[in-house]
């Protein structure tokens, strides 16, 4: 089964790994916000949402780690 997608020309990130990917979430994020509750497109934006949460987190956590380390 495939994943659902807001656009067949800008496909879902598989994960968030760096800043061009998250504004590229942010984008998509921004493009199926106001979609109708149990369509594909409010599954695919729950998705985006995740990944841009984790991967935020883990930018943050980077930070941490480091600024302890010093």
């Amino acid at each position: 089964m495939s994943r659902p997608r807001p656009n067949k020309t800008r496909p879902l990130p598989a994960m968030v790994a760096s800043t061009r990917d998250a504004e590229k979430a942010a984008e998509l994020i921004e493009a199926l916000s106001g979609c109708l509750e149990g369509t594909a497109e409010e599954g695919a934006l729950v998705d985006l949402i995740f990944k841009l949460e984790v991967w935020e987190a883990k930018k943050i956590w980077r930070g941490t780690a480091l600024a302890q380390r010093r």
